[in-house]
């Protein structure tokens, strides 16, 4: 019986990637569905794996005898995904070691930065909930003064929503599930809306109009110089950088409004409602 709802707990998280589909609405909206459509199979698979392993493989759920395959299941399952989030650990100390290594230096807008020496121009930022900030020599010496400060108003909108420790959390749960339907696609989308929430902080400090032409002009740059990414302003690669940056530019000049908190609470319960549902199990089992 215990193999019986691990099926059916798997047929519902692929169900639940296959019908996910880049939405309409707020970026908000969109954010928010993303998340869950990316984190609830995982959430869901790990709930039944818990509740397997409480209800044990002795008696009956539902007058069926269950044994103890699903439970050796459901702790190889919890054992792969403790293995995922201490790679993902690892992996965040070493990244954390190595830009503590670059010196700090002051910028001329006031705040300090970590300072990578390449001719690049790179800003980005690194870290976790208190994060930081890392730019090139490239990007002090090739940009102006005005385009710094719009870098670092998108910058400062990363660190305001904590995007990098986000990521990190939502990178674990990309490589764990990245045998689910469309995995590569709710990546790519977090991403975009990444970018545009950190576009759309910005425009409390500079023109959306400046940002839309920085974009262009960073975009273009890329292209016709076929360098690495020259800043963390354009955060994209491959055929479809071009649609996201129309959306990004988009998303600028022509803002949607933002969706209400009520309609992002509704949206979350529903998701973890659905993924702690396995649970429910654990009462039918005798």
């Amino acid at each position: 019986m215990h193999l019986g709802l691990m099926l059916i707990t798997v047929g519902i998280a692929v169900a639940v990637r296959w019908i996910w589909h880049p939405g309409a609405g707020s970026w908000r909206q969109r954010w928010w569905w993303a998340v869950l459509s990316l984190c609830c199979p995982l959430v869901l698979l790990i709930s039944t794996a818990l509740a397997i392993l409480s209800m044990g493989h002795h008696g009956t759920m539902l007058g069926w005898a269950v044994g103890p395959l699903g439970c050796r299941v459901s702790l190889g399952s919890l054992g792969i995904s403790l293995v995922g989030l201490g790679y993902g650990l690892w992996q965040a100390g070493w990244t954390t070691w190595g830009w503590r290594r670059y010196p700090s230096v002051p910028l001329p807008q006031g705040p300090s930065a970590r300072l990578v020496d390449t001719v690049v121009p790179l800003a980005v930022q690194v870290g976790f909930w208190r994060s930081a900030l890392i730019v090139s020599r490239g990007w002090l010496e090739q940009l102006s003064p005005q385009e710094q400060a719009v870098i670092l108003a998108h910058e400062q909108g990363h660190a305001h929503y904590h995007d990098p420790l986000w990521f990190w959390l939502l990178g674990i749960v990309r490589r764990l599930t990245v045998w689910l339907p469309h995995t590569q696609a709710l990546w790519q989308e977090l991403l975009l809306l990444r970018e545009i929430r950190a576009d759309r902080w910005a425009t409390q400090h500079a023109d959306p109009l400046a940002i839309a032409e920085l974009l262009v002009k960073l975009s273009r740059q890329r292209v016709l110089e076929g360098s690495p990414l020259p800043s963390a302003l354009v955060n994209f690669s491959g055929s479809d950088e071009l649609d996201r940056l129309e959306q990004r530019v988009e998303a600028l000049l022509h803002p949607l409004p933002a969706a209400t908190e009520e309609e992002g609470i509704a949206v979350v319960a529903m998701g973890w409602s659905l993924a702690l549902l396995p649970l429910v199990a654990i009462a039918f089992h005798q």
